[in-house]
């Protein structure tokens, strides 16, 4: 798979530009690439009904707590929010695995957020751990009290934003890693891997590419004499220039009009 170093500096060689450019700096540029990577995996994947491969997921460690009040009651929750995943018609793509190994025999099973208030109550399904995410936390919840007990569970899945996995919290700890989790603190974020197929690579350029192109300025010489005529022109026809020295229009094929005085305001 291609790093994001390697698709940053062959977005920018395509406008011919060094990697300390005025125009786009990277930090937006692997934004971009982020929210098209999602968006290209989300389309392929739901259209081909494949099965995501096991190199784009990562593992990260989170966290449990016991919650709750006199409303809700006592709710078993992750500290910290996931980090950001794709979604495949608005479901989630996650596996739960925990650590504690009391829990290795259990089966854990992902339910929707509206499913989620309505299970872990049968008696005779002390064996299942229910799993939901909501406002991007994770619950956990059973029929078997004994899951209040969990301090930490393994999370792998698809994420949007890779660079996310190496947060930190207010104590300056990373907040995703555990001796079981994929994440290398000391890995560069632009050599992390972007997280997609290779022959996706291409598409994700032109998207990219795409969305930037906009905000390019484009010198024009529409009168042949190697001078940007766009420059000082404040709205009107692109296709006209204007000399200040010879108030003359002139069309797009460089042949003189008629005389004309710029109205105020108009032209710098």
């Amino acid at each position: 798979m291609s790093t994001y170093r390697e698709v940053v500096f062959q977005i920018l060689d395509q406008f011919k530009l060094s990697s300390d450019s005025t125009y786009f700096d990277i930090p937006h540029i692997t934004w971009l690439i982020d929210k098209y990577k999602a968006l290209l995996l989300e389309k392929y994947y739901l259209a081909t009904g494949k099965q995501v491969p096991e190199y784009l997921l990562h593992t990260v460690c989170l966290k449990l707590q016991v919650t709750g009040d006199c409303v809700k009651g006592t709710e078993v929750r992750s500290i910290h929010k996931l980090p950001k995943l794709v979604t495949f018609n608005d479901e989630y793509n996650v596996r739960i695995y925990p650590i504690d190994d009391a829990f290795n025999a259990k089966e854990w099973t992902y339910v929707s957020r509206d499913r989620f208030p309505y299970v872990g109550k049968n008696k005779w399904l002390k064996h299942i751990v229910y799993f939901t995410i909501f406002n991007e936390y994770l619950y956990v919840k059973s029929a078997n009290s004994g899951h209040e007990y969990l301090k930490k569970v393994m999370v792998r899945g698809l994420f949007e934003d890779q660079k996310e996995l190496y947060s930190k919290d207010e104590n300056d700890e990373y907040k995703y890693l555990c001796e079981l989790s994929d994440i290398d603190p000391c890995t560069d974020p632009l050599d992390m891997k972007v997280g997609i197929e290779d022959f996706m690579i291409p598409a994700l350029l032109e998207s990219v590419i795409r969305d930037l192109t906009p905000d390019i300025y484009r010198p024009v010489d529409t009168q042949n004499n190697a001078s940007d005529n766009l420059s000082g022109i404040q709205g009107g026809n692109p296709d006209r220039g204007y000399n200040q020295q010879n108030p003359v229009a002139v069309n797009s094929y460089g042949q003189p009009g008629q005389l004309r005085q710029p109205q105020e305001g108009q032209y710098e």
